[in-house]
C-alpha cells in the first residue's frame, strides 16, 4: 500500500522538478522560512485558544516555537510575522471570536491515513474538528499578507481542504459533515483581520477532485519509473516548470539548480540544503489518531 500527503502531491503540480529536488534527493533550503515557522508557531498558539486556555499560556507555546529559529534582533526585518504581530493577531481573533466560539472542539491536532485510491492512502493531520450548527467541520488554521477574492477563492478546489473533508466523511459519515472551515488571519503592519471561508462537503468539485488525485498519482508514479532509465545525459523524468519558479512572490529555492544543472542527478548537494528526509508516517508521530471505521 502506497502513502502519499498532499504537500506532495501539490510540490509535484507545482514543478516535478521541484518534487524531485525535495522528495527524491531530499534536500530542504538550510535557512527557515519565516512563513513556515510563523505558522507553525501560530497554529500552537491558536490550538491554545480554541481549548480554552488563557491568552499568556497560549502566547508562550507562540515564543517557544518561534524563538528555536528567530532571535530578538531578527523581530522588526520579520514584522509583522513576529511575536508582536501574533500577540496583536490573537487579540483581536479573540475579541472578534470569543475564546470557545464553535459548539464543541472534538479534537485538536489529529491525524490518520484515509483511502485515496486501491493502492493508496493518504496521510492527514488536521488542525482542529469542531462541531458548528449540527455538523462536523474540519477547521483549519492560515495565515496571509494580503485578502484578496483569489485568497479567498483557492480553498474550495484545495487538494488540502478535498483530504481532510474526504477523512472526516470517512471517520465519521458523510450526512454527519458539512465540510472545512478556513480559519483565516491576514497579518499587516498595523492590523490584523480575520476571516472564515467555508469549504462545503459534496460540493460538485469534490468528484472530480478526487479523480483528479488519482491522475496525478499516476503521474508522479510515472517519474519515479521514468526515474530508472536516466543516463549520463539525460534525466527523462521530473520536467522543470519555468512557469512556476517565481511563486508566491518569491524565487525557488532550486532556481539556480536548474539553471546551472542539464543532470541534476548526477550532482551532489550543492551546499546551501539540508537533507531531511519527507516521511508523511513520521509527519503524524505525536498526533492523536482517528481510528479506521472498518476495520
Amino acid at each position: 500500500m502506497k502513502i502519499i500527503d498532499s504537500s506532495k502531491i501539490l510540490a509535484h503540480l507545482r514543478c516535478r522538478r521541484y518534487y524531485y529536488y525535495r522528495y527524491v534527493r531530499h534536500w530542504k533550503p538550510e535557512r527557515p522560512s519565516i512563513h513556515l515557522e510563523f505558522g507553525q508557531a501560530w497554529h500552537l498558539m491558536k490550538e491554545a485558544v480554541l481549548l480554552g486556555q488563557p491568552l499568556d499560556v497560549a502566547y508562550e507555546k507562540f515564543l517557544l516555537h518561534y524563538r528555536e529559529f528567530f532571535p530578538e534582533t531578527m523581530d522588526e526585518a520579520n514584522s509583522p510575522k513576529n511575536p508582536a504581530g501574533a500577540f496583536m493577531g490573537i487579540t483581536s481573533y479573540v475579541e472578534k471570536y470569543g475564546i470557545k466560539p464553535f459548539d464543541e472542539v472534538l479534537h485538536t491536532e489529529v491525524g490518520g491515513l484515509v483511502p485515496i485510491t486501491p493502492d493508496t492512502q493518504a496521510t492527514f493531520r488536521i488542525d482542529a474538528i469542531v462541531r458548528h450548527e449540527d455538523k462536523l467541520w474540519v477547521l483549519d488554521h492560515k495565515t496571509g499578507s494580503r485578502l484578496t477574492k483569489q485568497w479567498e477563492d483557492q480553498w474550495h478546489l484545495s487538494i488540502q481542504m478535498f483530504i481532510y473533508i474526504h477523512a472526516l466523511e470517512f471517520f465519521y459519515g458523510a450526512d454527519n459533515v458539512g465540510g472545512a472551515i478556513i480559519d483565516g488571519t491576514i497579518f499587516r503592519k498595523k492590523d490584523c483581520e480575520h476571516i472564515r471561508v467555508t469549504v462545503p462537503s459534496r460540493s460538485p468539485s469534490h468528484r472530480a477532485l478526487h479523480w483528479s488525485i488519482a491522475h496525478y498519482l499516476d503521474l508522479i508514479d510515472w517519474d519515479h519509473e521514468a526515474l530508472e532509465n536516466a543516463t549520463e545525459d539525460l534525466l527523462p523524468a521530473f520536467p522543470m516548470n519555468p512557469e512556476s519558479c517565481h511563486d508566491f512572490g518569491t524565487t525557488c529555492a532550486y532556481y539556480d539548480l536548474c539553471r546551472c544543472w542539464e543532470c541534476p542527478h548526477l550532482k551532489s548537494n550543492p551546499g546551501g540544503f539540508i537533507e531531511e528526509e519527507w516521511d508523511p508516517l513520521k509527519a503524524l508521530e505525536g498526533t492523536k489518531k482517528l481510528e479506521n471505521p472498518y476495520e
